[in-house]
């Protein structure tokens, strides 16, 4: 498609002529290739929409306040990944697995490997990050004196947050094929991010399930476009990826597998609709697979994950039994000092 403008390139005075006055007042056109400029405009939104996202949540980070280490499941993936670094084996962590006479800890399945390998690779680059680690792992989370500092996961969880706000905006466009919509989901996303900042400066996984489950979902809009069993490859190991790292994502991507069948079932032509769910469920278990053969070999339990489900599932129970009096004094032990 192209855009054209039509007009002359100049007057013929009185008293000219001859060939160069007809040269002159021909008419011409100039043709603007509109894919160009639309691609361009394309361009400067994506990176437009980037950039604010990346400067909110860096203003927004910078009046944050960080919790010590000790706090919430923080402790769950520091003594994971602290065991990563001195031993080369994945385990339960400090938490739930007491260390023999020689400070090991036997192999464990309690948790996803994702975010514990990240943590562990972010305290090889950052010294002081892997000290404030030694100290929580030796006090069992119990010294209020260690240190604070994690600043590269930190900060790769602040870029996290920011590419979740363009994916929002991104999703939000090409879902409604409005530009104005984009823009509209980025506001209201935004509105978030004082709370979600909240997440980044915790060394926990809720940035991280948060953006690898938007970029499924980012991954499965952009093959509704073809349809592209490539772009469905990619929702799958973006899904499975997600499991890594929260392992109850898995059951989603049964329930997106169930979905897909139905579809087969019903949606003309079946070949294709069977190959884009064997692409999904080709990319979730490329991902997910490996992980659950290795606790297989190591552990003899084919699952994704043990112990942690039934952990959460004991205290909800727990919960629910205590009576007004218990109650009570459980928010009283909440308080600061209880």
């Amino acid at each position: 498609m192209r855009l054209q403008i039509v007009g002359r390139r100049g007057g013929v005075r009185p008293g000219d002529g001859g060939e160069l006055a007809r040269v002159i007042s021909a008419p011409y056109k100039l043709e603007l290739p509109l894919s160009w400029s639309t691609s361009s405009l394309r361009r400067f939104a994506s990176a437009l929409a980037m950039g604010l996202a990346l400067i909110v949540c860096g203003l927004l980070w910078l009046r944050s306040s960080v919790a010590p280490l000790s706090e919430f499941d923080q402790t769950f993936y520091i003594g994971i990944a602290h065991d990563l670094r001195a031993t080369g084996r994945f385990t339960d962590g400090f938490v739930f697995a007491p260390a023999d006479a020689q400070q090991l800890r036997p192999a464990g399945m309690r948790f996803a490997p994702l975010y514990p390998g990240l943590v562990a690779a972010t305290a090889g680059w950052d010294g002081d990050f892997a000290r404030a680690m030694a100290c929580v792992v030796r006090s069992h989370g119990n010294d209020a004196g260690c240190p604070t500092e994690a600043g590269v996961i930190r900060l790769l969880q602040l870029g996290m947050l920011a590419v979740f706000l363009w994916l929002v905006w991104w999703i939000a466009g090409n879902v409604l094929e409005s530009q104005r919509a984009g823009w509209i989901a980025l506001l209201l996303a935004g509105m978030t991010v004082p709370y979600l900042l909240r997440y980044v400066n915790y060394v926990m996984t809720e940035m991280t399930a948060l953006l690898l489950l938007t970029s499924a979902i980012a991954a499965a809009v952009r093959a509704r476009r073809g349809p592209s069993v490539g772009w469905l490859v990619v929702a799958g190991v973006c899904l499975g990826l997600t499991a890594l790292t929260r392992p109850a994502y898995l059951y989603l991507g049964y329930a997106c597998a169930l979905v897909g069948l139905a579809l087969v079932c019903w949606r003309e032509p079946r070949l294709r609709s069977l190959l884009l769910l064997l692409g999904f469920v080709a990319g979730l278990g490329a991902t997910v697979l490996p992980w659950i053969a290795r606790n297989a070999v190591v552990l003899g339990r084919p699952a994704l994950t043990y112990g942690y489900d039934s952990h959460v599932l004991a205290l909800r129970v727990a919960y629910n039994r205590m009576n007004w009096e218990e109650n009570g004094l459980f928010y009283v032990c909440g308080l600061p000092g209880g």
